[in-house]
């Protein structure tokens, strides 16, 4: 039985590289998509394969997919310009994924992203459009929606309290990356 080729995109970012490093652990043939190989090799370390993909090109993008079994993808926005970005760049990856015959994407998302939500906030109201494009891509797809991750925490603390970006009527419960990571491997 050979390996399953995933190629990964948005590997350095924290939710990312516990991702990776749990492909690589549980022993994927894992190609990580990145902007700048070397940078990603000084984040990430050996043991991964490393290849440059532009997603605001559809012609490398079909290139770097060529024989990708999965895809798993850990894109997020900034501000209101990145999120633009980020709606046009899983629209391309969608794309390749179907030209290439990608069998399965999966997406990260958050646990607070819905179609009221994406009224309220640029990050909500652009995963929730990205959300959407994987659902209607006519592929296999996984969806996550954890909570927030406790390794994130202090990006949410401003003058000693907890602040969150959307009002949530539900408890929200904090989850570790490495039990996140161990679930999308599996």
């Amino acid at each position: 039985m050979h390996a399953m080729k995933i190629a990964m995109f948005g590997a350095q970012s924290i939710e990312g590289e516990a991702v990776a490093k749990a492909f690589k652990q549980a022993k994927y043939a894992l190609t990580l998509l990145v902007d700048d190989p070397s940078q990603a090799k000084q984040q990430l370390g050996q043991g991964f394969e490393y290849k440059v993909c532009d997603t605001s090109s559809l012609s490398l993008l079909k290139t770097a997919l060529l024989g990708v079994e999965s895809v798993y993808i850990s894109l997020s926005c900034v501000d209101e310009s990145s999120a633009q970005q980020l709606v046009s760049r899983l629209k391309n990856i969608v794309a390749a994924c179907q030209f290439c015959n990608v069998k399965t994407i999966g997406f990260l998302s958050h646990s607070l992203v819905s179609q009221e939500n994406s009224q309220l906030f640029y990050e909500a109201k652009a995963l929730y459009e990205c959300e959407q494009q994987v659902i209607n891509s006519g592929l296999n797809y996984f969806i996550f929606c954890p909570a927030p991750f406790m390794e994130c925490l202090p990006q949410y603390v401003h003058e000693r309290q907890v602040y969150h970006y959307i009002k949530s009527e539900k408890l929200i419960s904090w989850l570790a990356l490495k039990d996140f990571a161990q679930s999308v491997v599996k």
